[in-house]
């Protein structure tokens, strides 16, 4: 058997609402406010499945004011664009949050094994050693959310089965393989348990669907790459690309971000400039004019001047967040990059 200890990583409440009938005024959007017209709580639309009358939202609880007003059953919930329904239920949920990048970011590359999911009921379980299967009598592995590399714990601690697996394939419904070695054997209704299992790859896509959840923002990271060396003279270009971990989208209606520069002795701006760039490539420019002289390379500053423009990050989904801190860099060495050295 494959020893493990269980790992809680603190997580962020996500609620799900069910509602009776259908949907009038309209249809909830995706990124729009709603309000429960009883408990006066709000919440961020994040997903609505009209089929099975579900509507996802960040919160089920509206903590603002140091007042906390908690959605209820039976009330008129309404959006901003004028949609409202009547709950059913009120269900809370949790996803993993910005915990995760912390460890991603130490290095946790190792697997883990998180948040203990109860199975519905599987009746019998058969064992065959034949196949280092699982099959179950009832219920159904796939429904369960049971799927490859998930760790299924057999709790009947007096059986030769007892412990826990690592699946390897969902051969159908009922019957799973996993990686260790099993003994035949049926077990009359035992009690089964799923763990969700992190690894760098679902680190990886838990934070490409982070925007399905406001709580949880993790704002990219930046690089420079600078001129390459030469001797810029009148009328050329420094051209600076500001790289972005992830897509970016600048605003410029507030004011165009520059990046700083020391030409000499004097102060000058390579601004931004949307010609060229992409959502992860952002190009500044800066024409040498015939002032300008440098013969022992440029300096540039490791930040960005925003001068009113905003940066956000492209999340797609739900809209874009703002990114209110400092945009930095580390600089690369400019000292060959210089200007009209003749």
């Amino acid at each position: 058997m494959t020893a493990f200890s269980v790992m809680r990583i603190p997580t962020k409440q996500i609620g799900k609402i069910a509602y009776t009938g259908s949907v009038s005024g309209g249809a909830f959007v995706l990124g729009e406010v709603v309000t429960g017209g009883t408990s006066g709580a709000k919440a961020v639309v994040k997903a609505v499945d009209t089929t099975n009358k579900i509507i996802t939202v960040n919160k089920i609880y509206d903590a603002s004011a140091g007042v906390t007003k908690l959605f209820v059953n039976s009330e008129t919930v309404s959006g901003a664009g004028g949609a409202s329904v009547t709950t059913a239920a009120v269900n809370a949920f949790d996803i993993e949050v910005a915990p995760i990048k912390r460890l991603a970011e130490a290095g946790w590359t190792r697997e883990k094994f998180i948040g203990k999911i109860t199975l519905a009921s599987t009746g019998n379980l058969t064992f065959a050693s034949s196949d280092n299967s699982i099959v179950r009598a009832s219920g159904s592995w796939i429904t369960d959310g049971v799927v490859a590399g998930k760790v299924v714990s057999i709790g009947n601690s007096a059986t030769s089965n007892s412990g826990s697996y690592t699946v390897t394939s969902v051969a159908s419904a009922t019957k799973v393989i996993v990686s260790e070695s099993v003994v035949n054997e049926t077990l009359t209704s035992p009690a089964v348990a799923a763990y969700k299992r992190v690894t760098t790859e679902i680190l990886a896509a838990i934070r490409s669907e982070r925007t399905a959840y406001q709580d949880w923002f993790i704002a990219p990271t930046f690089t420079l790459t600078v001129p390459v060396d030469g001797n810029y003279v009148t009328d050329g270009y420094l051209t600076f690309t500001l790289v972005a971990s992830e897509g970016v989208n600048i605003d410029v209606s507030g004011g165009v971000p520059y990046i700083p520069l020391t030409i000499g002795s004097t102060a000058r701006r390579a601004i931004y400039t949307e010609a060229g760039s992409t959502a992860t490539n952002k190009l500044f420019k800066y024409l040498v004019v015939g002032a300008d002289a440098d013969l022992d390379g440029i300096v540039v500053a490791n930040t960005v001047t925003k001068n009113g423009a905003v940066f956000a990050d492209d999340l797609g989904v739900g809209g874009a967040k703002t990114i209110s801190g400092a945009v930095t860099y580390t600089v690369g060495d400019t000292s060959g990059v210089l200007v009209n050295a003749v």
